[in-house]
């Protein structure tokens, strides 16, 4: 099966929908929601609260991202640039997480 026609079905799921809302808007600056069943494998930290709802599908989304390995160590991140880093939301631009987590 094509990866990214899987993506799209996962992402299309409604069980993915209703986890995308259970941790959408937070309202608490400094929170890390953990996406991933308590697994730690996609942690989201708020920075600024939202205001409760979800960005639409096809947004552009601005977003300053740091990815680590498991012992922590950073491999690539976007504060070294000053600039976030820019996607649409939803359309598969990037990988499934981060459709999710945004």
């Amino acid at each position: 099966m094509d990866p990214r026609k899987h993506e799209k079905q996962i992402f299309e799921s409604d069980m993915l929908r209703r986890r995308a809302k259970k941790h959408g808007g937070e309202k608490e600056a400094g929170l890390e929601v953990d996406l991933s069943d308590g697994k730690g494998l996609l942690v989201k930290k708020i920075i600024r609260p939202g205001n409760g709802q979800l960005i639409p599908l096809n947004s552009k989304a601005f977003v300053h991202y740091t990815g680590m390995f498991e012992d922590t160590k950073v491999f690539d991140t976007s504060l070294n640039s000053g600039k976030p880093f820019s996607f649409n939301l939803g359309i598969h631009e990037v990988i499934l997480g981060w459709d999710v987590a945004v």
